[in-house]
């Protein structure tokens, strides 16, 4: 098959994809098949109800209260309900979440991004801190676990809080819950805690010049401790932490736990990947979420929950009047409650554990925190108050983690995203964007990949000489590295100028796809404004997706962090631009025919195993590599021709001692043909000048003058 035969197949294709999204519907009808319902019961509707008129959402069951450790028994409350803080309604002008608030523990029982709808699909705001579906009471987050008294431990999980009421200004709501305990049958220790929401216009703090506003994304918890006592009491506390928001990644890992410290007021994070998390044994009962951190000095202030497009933060509440946080954090520890399962149905339980705090007699004390429950857009967490010093949140936008952390650079990564959100303003579709991005940054770096090249070019050509080298010093290794030495300077060609191109290149195409993978705004954005079968630039392309056909459960593990839920179409194209590239590109010598057979196998298994591995990527990245690999085949292309053209031109022009030089005689003017004027026949009579000389050189050579 020619080349102009495979490029009328391949429009032929790419055509029947691009009409695929809207022709194969009709015809499927036709056959009797009609497309699954959407499922809207993704997300669980939350109760707006006043619980002043709800009494059947009163706990009323007496032994959930009765623990009787040590002679602590728990009071039964009066009245115990969910409270709903914010707002639940889609695209609220006032409010950015709603927050309900569970009598179980005082904890989250689901948090509400009004702004953001749950699924393409679906329009169902994004719902998530909700707790897990087989173990809820150790992973309702924020949830009080266990209170230590004077070093006794008391157990709450799953005991019911009193609800106190509620407070409405301007800008905030609160809720205040109450859990009284008695000792021995008389009051001893009362637990409050305050949950307060902020609307979007809201301004928590002002410090300095700066007025910072949280964009109604962050949420404050206090527990207060009185102590009704007659005598000093020592108290700490356990409670839940931030769970795990829905990944929506069917390429994993995504989700992550990250810890924060700032030894110096600047932030950098430590991950954990929840997959890693062990379940617990009698040697390992818990993994300590604050070894690393403390390892690598500095005490750890904020603990964040994320995936790629959200997450939860919890942090110290800074000290009134500075941003600098108060320390209470004692141990961050977490073990897997469901090991065997992965990713979304994985139930991990993380426990927080507070510093010892003395209570004098009668007295009233508390601990303070920061939740911010919010996107993982930087348009948001770039603003003055989350990236202020001590909070910097924005540093949770990139993950590194292994060698390529070491040049992952995030100024890089926000000057690509600056990029990619100008070629948005002038585009309006972000596909278009990232091509846009993509062509700029290979023409930017083309001078070095041309020059890597180039390198490798000449080094394919000087592979006969280099073999002779090597057999004729095949007995003396130094000798052969010294003449090979050589071999490259005079040739202008070394193996290292080979790779140092692309090393040179590596941080950059580290950063871009970094930002491809960390760019919020392509969540639920279509591709080629809505003309083509890519409706969401962060999920796999499906061309047939299992769940708008009758499969919404299928989903067959491919590789363990591969899912396959439809046929996509980009991996198979990337496979097929990855061949035609290494077909074209230049080869570094094979020596021998064993590492030419090893070469070959390499491509071969980089062939099969780069589309399996990037069968479940986002189809933004997907375009992000093809539209680079369609670029780099142009460029070999064009570069192969240039070194040619200079081949040709160092032949023309070689001179070597002892023989004729190979320069090319010129053209000898037709007789009564006009001579030409002005610059053309000055040169033209320079030409002539030079080879009237070359031949004078010539003749006299040959007399032996």
């Amino acid at each position: 098959m020619d080349k102009k035969q495979t490029l009328v197949w391949m429009v032929v294709f790419f055509v029947l994809v691009l009409l695929w999204g809207r022709v194969a519907p009709t015809i499927l009808k036709k056959l009797g098949y009609e497309p699954a319902p959407t499922n809207s019961a993704q997300v669980m509707p939350v109760s707006t109800t006043n619980p002043t008129t709800s009494p059947a959402t009163q706990s009323t069951s007496p032994s959930t209260q009765s623990i009787s450790t040590n002679g602590w028994d728990v009071v039964r409350p009066a009245q115990a309900f969910e409270q709903t803080l914010g707002s639940t309604e889609s695209h609220d002008h006032t409010w950015s979440i709603g927050l309900t608030i569970s009598p179980n523990g005082a904890g989250l029982q689901r948090a509400v991004l009004n702004e953001y709808k749950a699924t393409q699909k679906n329009p169902d705001p994004f719902t998530y801190e909700r707790p897990g579906v087989t173990y809820p009471e150790l992973t309702r987050s924020l949830a009080v676990r266990e209170v230590i008294i004077d070093e006794q431990p008391v157990d709450l999980t799953g005991k019911t809080w009193g609800f106190v009421g509620t407070t409405n200004t301007d800008s905030s709501e609160s809720a205040v819950y109450e859990l009284t305990l008695t000792h021995n049958g008389a009051p001893a220790l009362t637990l409050q805690r305050t949950f307060t929401v902020y609307t979007r216009a809201a301004v928590v703090a002002k410090i300095g010049e700066i007025s910072y506003q949280p964009m109604g994304y962050e949420a404050r918890v206090v527990t207060t401790f009185k102590n009704l006592t007659g005598t000093p009491m020592k108290v700490r506390l356990k409670f839940n932490g931030p769970s795990v928001p829905l990944t929506e990644a069917e390429r994993g890992p995504d989700a992550y736990y990250l810890v924060a410290r700032a030894p110096k007021g600047i932030v950098s994070t430590t991950p954990w990947g929840v997959d890693g998390i062990k379940a617990s044994t009698p040697e390992t009962p818990y993994t300590d979420l604050l070894e690393k951190a403390k390892a690598r000095d500095g005490q750890p202030y904020w603990i964040a929950s994320t995936t790629t497009y959200f997450m939860s933060i919890l942090r110290f509440e800074p000290l009134p009047g500075t941003s600098a946080p108060v320390d209470w954090f004692e141990s961050v520890d977490a073990r897997a409650l469901t090991p065997d399962k992965h990713g979304r149905d994985r139930e991990v339980e993380l426990i927080i554990t507070t510093k010892p705090t003395t209570i004098a007699a009668g007295a009233v004390s508390d601990i303070a925190s920061e939740m911010y429950v919010g996107p993982k857009k930087r348009e948001v967490l770039t603003n003055d108050h989350y990236a202020s010093m001590w909070i910097q949140y924005d540093r949770s936008l990139i993950i590194t983690q292994g060698i390529c952390g070491i040049c992952t650079w995030q100024w890089l990564v926000n000057i690509l995203f600056f990029i990619l959100k100008s070629f948005h303003y002038v585009l309006h579709d972000w596909g278009l964007s990232i091509i846009g991005l993509v062509i700029l940054v290979r023409v930017l770096l083309h001078p070095i990949s041309r020059k890597a090249q180039i390198n490798m070019l000449k080094m394919q050509k000087l592979a006969p000489e280099m073999e002779r080298i090597k057999k004729k010093h095949a007995d003396d290794q130094e000798a052969m590295q010294k003449e090979m030495m050589r071999f490259y300077k005079e040739n202008g060609s070394t193996q290292i100028m080979g790779c140092l191109p692309m090393f040179l290149q590596m941080p950059v195409w580290i950063a871009l796809w970094q930002a491809m993978n960390t760019t919020f705004e392509l969540r639920h954005e279509p591709f080629l404004f809505n003309w083509t079968w890519i409706k969401d630039l962060s999920k796999p392309d499906h061309l047939i997706d299992f769940a708008n056909w009758g499969w919404p459960s299928f989903h067959l593990p491919l590789l363990s962090f591969v899912v396959i839920s439809g046929i996509n179409v980009l991996p198979f194209v990337f496979g097929a631009l990855q061949f035609i590239q290494f077909k074209i590109q230049p080869k570094p010598p094979t020596m021998t025919p064993e590492q030419a057979q090893q070469q070959q196998m390499t491509q071969w298994m980089m062939l099969i195993l780069m589309p399996v591995m990037l069968y479940a990527s986002p189809s933004g990245l997907m375009i992000y590599m093809i539209t680079s690999f369609l670029i780099g085949i142009f460029e070999s292309k064009i570069v192969k021709k240039q070194f040619a053209q200079m081949t040709a031109d160092e032949e023309r022009f070689r001179f070597v001692e002892g023989e004729t030089p190979n320069v090319q005689k010129p053209a000898v003017r037709r007789a009564g043909a006009p001579k030409k004027t002005g610059l053309f026949g000055m040169l033209d009579e320079l030409r002539e000048r030079a080879a009237q000389a070359q031949r004078e050189m010539e003749k006299n050579r040959r007399k032996g003058k």
